[in-house]
């Protein structure tokens, strides 16, 4: 155990609606140490990624019930030496922890802004993906919890690809921007004015659309994973569903999204796991992202 007197200090700040951020930096002026570790041996995974348990860390667990904002937090630790490179997508890979107020996306990106770019975040990215892929098949009431990982676990494979990464933004609970237009992507094996569908592959997104509005720029892919990214590079075609999305949902407003998941028994020992997502714009319209388990198929549909 490598947590003193001054660090045990800082873990019991954090138990509060809002952290004494004044307290929090005497400490560290005092000689807390950012990146003492509560364990001194770290563990290593499968893959063979190193993860460390860090002072941070046990802040986020010590912060659970109360869930105050960490991003204030996050800044002090780096202004007095917290060692990203090191210690970064460790404390990372815990920040599916965090409840509350936090935003994890702009936390994520003040930690990546300080990282270097040859950095290895592979725990990191496993940490995140593994708990989205958990959330979304075993509770029914953390779809949208689930959605926000495995949005957060693409701007992680944005850095680690070199790939931008400062446009990935939370999704807001209520939208409430203009629609401009709808493009996709994909290999359909269904193509109509209202409908599109590919051929399912759980083991890859083989289908994308982008939905620009007046400030922001959602990403669908599949049915899985919808967030912001501003600087999206794929590449889309329009075609006759775009055509008549465009046309349809012109001057409505993007209201919010709204995530089900769902089991299907394919027979007496199997089951597979499904999701709907559903953008609700005014006027009662709406597109429904959802998973054909029983045709293998990926489908978008206007409604």
């Amino acid at each position: 155990m490598s947590l003193n007197k001054l660090e045990n200090d800082i873990c019991k700040l954090v138990d509060n609606k809002k952290i004494n951020l004044r307290k929090v930096e005497e400490l560290f002026k005092q000689g807390a140490n950012p990146n003492a570790l509560y364990d001194d041996s770290p563990y290593h995974d499968l893959d063979g990624s190193t993860y460390y348990s860090t002072l941070f860390s046990e802040c986020i667990f010590n912060s659970q019930y109360k869930k105050p904002d960490l991003y204030s937090l996050l800044k002090l630790f780096i202004k007095y030496g917290l060692d990203v490179n090191k210690y970064g997508p460790s404390i990372i890979s815990d920040f599916h922890f965090i409840r509350g107020k936090s935003d994890l996306y702009e936390m994520t990106k003040l930690m990546l802004n300080h990282m270097d770019r040859k950095t290895d975040i592979s725990v990191a990215i496993s940490g995140i993906d593994v708990e989205s892929s958990h959330l979304n098949c075993s509770f029914k009431d953390m779809d949208a919890e689930s959605n926000d990982l495995l949005g957060l676990c693409i701007m992680l494979e944005s850095f680690s690809g070199n790939k931008p990464y400062q446009s990935f933004y939370r999704l807001p609970k209520k939208i409430n921007e203009l629609f401009k237009c709808i493009h996709v992507s994909g290999d359909f094996v269904i193509l109509e004015k209202n409908k599109i569908a590919v051929k399912s592959d759980r083991s890859n997104a083989c289908m994308f659309s982008k939905i620009e509005m007046e400030k922001n720029t959602l990403i669908v892919e599949d049915s899985y994973a919808v967030y912001i990214n501003n600087e999206d590079t794929h590449e889309y075609k329009d075609n006759v569903f775009t055509r008549y999305a465009n046309e349809y949902l012109k001057n409505e407003k993007v209201v919010d999204l709204k995530f089900k998941h769902f089991e299907v028994k394919l027979s007496k020992t199997t089951y597979a796991q499904g999701r709907v997502v559903t953008i609700n714009f005014t006027n009662n319209k709406k597109i429904v992202y959802e998973v054909d388990t029983k045709n293998s198929l990926e489908t978008i549909e206007i409604v």
